[in-house]
């Protein structure tokens, strides 16, 4: 065990925290905003593991397969965290919830089958963060308009349409990969 894996792991984790956050708060903004603060700081330790674990030497089987897994397991609970409140991103978050474990399955299946592995891609690295940042706006949208009468909500909605497309072009793009192989 290592601090790259341990970061892995608090990604891992990140719904229960959640879950702990909306039994302690009632109300809807303050709830939004430490889930807010939450999902930041799990947000970099996703660039934070990988950066230690490449720089240090510690990568590791684990992290090579709980990594990814651990991103759509924050990315999937911040979803449906908004979905409890915003049905609108409905149809891009089942897209991108699907995909994600679609492809973990493909990824889980040929890695134990083939021993084969597809690097992540720059496009997959762009699509994470465009999922970061549209999560991020969701969640800090009514505390911005509040405060400062700034609406992001707009940008978060059209960035989570992106990212859904980016998500499913990315899953297409591994799943040729393997097929290939």
């Amino acid at each position: 065990m290592n601090i790259a894996n341990v970061l892995t792991i608090l990604r891992l984790i990140s719904p229960l925290f959640f879950i702990m956050i909306c039994l302690l708060f009632e109300k809807k903004d303050t709830e939004s905003f430490y889930i807010f603060l939450l999902f930041v700081l799990m947000s970099i330790t996703d660039y934070f593991d990988g950066f230690i674990a490449r720089k240090y030497n510690m990568l590791s089987l684990f992290g090579k397969i709980f990594d990814p897994i651990s991103d759509k397991i924050l990315v999937s609970s911040s979803l449906l965290y908004i979905l409890s409140f915003d049905s609108n991103i409905l149809y891009p978050s089942m897209i991108i919830i699907f995909r994600e474990f679609v492809i973990s399955g493909i990824r889980e299946f040929s890695v134990i089958r083939n021993d084969i592995h597809v690097n992540v891609t720059n496009i997959s690295k762009i699509k994470t963060s465009l999922q970061f940042f549209s999560i991020g706006a969701f969640l800090l949208n009514d505390i911005l308009y509040s405060i400062y009468d700034i609406k992001v909500y707009n940008l978060a909605l059209y960035g989570i349409w992106f990212a859904a497309i980016l998500t499913l072009y990315t899953g297409l793009q591994y799943t040729h990969a393997i097929i290939k192989k």
